[in-house]
């Protein structure tokens, strides 16, 4: 009987554990601003949901021992997250990736043109504040912009300033195509961690 209550407890505190970490994860994810992984959040807020509809449909429903409800928590926490955090943050991460990789693939572009037509650099600032929002989180932005200006003052190419931004435009186009799209990549570490021990747990009982 204790056994049972045990089991119990567990069962209902993975459920609370679940639901208050998401919570938690959604309020942070929405109060840092951040533009790349501000759907994360909602997805978190999506999967506490899902978590919670399909915990419920299946103890309702299902005629399982109180063991097999732990074993059924363990699976939906896993199967939930791939299905409604995983897969779809990696698809969101990689568009904006590749949005913003295009945004600096055409300043650079622009920035180059103003070596042979001077009179693009009202296009490059244009495009430049249309986009100026999207590429803040990148470190070139206030370069670049440091770069116009200083076109704008002295009406002509500051070369010195141009070789600068052609090759940090450059190398942050290679940096964010590098990057991990993974929605949160510290977990892979983790849930390696976590197998292998599962593994060499599983090795030594056998032996022993």
């Amino acid at each position: 009987m204790s056994l049972l209550i045990d089991i119990q407890i567990i069962f209902y505190v993975g459920i609370i554990s679940h639901i208050i970490i998401s919570s938690i994860i959604t309020i942070i994810g929405h109060l840092r601003k951040n533009e790349r992984i501000k759907h994360l959040p909602i997805l978190f807020g999506i999967n506490a949901f899902t978590f919670l509809i399909t915990v419920f449909v299946v103890t309702h429903y299902a005629n399982f021992q109180i063991i097999d409800y732990v074993a059924f928590i363990g699976y939906s926490v896993i199967v939930s997250y791939v299905l409604t955090i995983e897969i779809p943050g990696y698809i969101l991460l990689t568009k904006y990736d590749s949005k913003l990789i295009q945004i600096l693939q055409n300043l650079r572009q622009k920035s180059i043109q103003l070596t042979y037509n001077f009179g693009s650099l009202d296009d490059l600032r244009q495009y430049f504040n249309e986009n100026k929002e999207t590429i803040s989180s990148s470190t070139v932005t206030d370069l670049l912009d440091s770069f116009i200006q200083r076109c704008e003052t002295i009406k002509n190419l500051d070369k010195s300033l141009y070789e600068i931004s052609i090759k940090e435009l450059g190398e942050q186009m290679q940096q964010i195509s590098s990057r991990s799209k993974h929605p949160f990549p510290k977990l892979i570490e983790i849930f390696s961690l976590a197998g292998i021990s599962f593994l060499l747990g599983q090795f030594l009982t056998y032996l022993l």
